[in-house]
């Protein structure tokens, strides 16, 4: 992912980096802490919620997984099951437990 140069910082001495043209850039952890999506995480037995988490993750498979520290992979009809909501975008996601 290449950010317009705004949201760019000079410093070739720290990490993460991204290079652009040769320069190296940071991109400072406020600006990407907003540009990471926020999900809302269910971890849910049938209908009843168990427990729920708020995590920022560039994907909602990867949110699933930090919330519950375990392998997800998609839901089919799993009673213990992960529910996932972007709620910025309005979309929900369901997984279950890898075996």
């Amino acid at each position: 992912m290449i950010f317009p140069r705004s949201r760019l910082i000079s410093d070739h001495n720290q990490s993460p980096c991204n290079e652009v043209l040769g320069h190296t850039f940071r991109v400072a952890s406020t600006l990407w802490s907003g540009l990471v999506p926020k999900y809302h995480v269910e971890e849910m037995d049938h209908d009843t919620v168990v427990a729920t988490h708020i995590v920022n993750a560039t994907t909602p498979l990867r949110a699933a997984r930090e919330a519950t520290e375990r392998e997800v992979t998609l839901r089919t009809s799993e009673p213990v099951w992960i529910r996932v909501t972007d709620e910025k975008r309005g979309h929900i996601f369901e997984y279950s437990f890898s075996l």
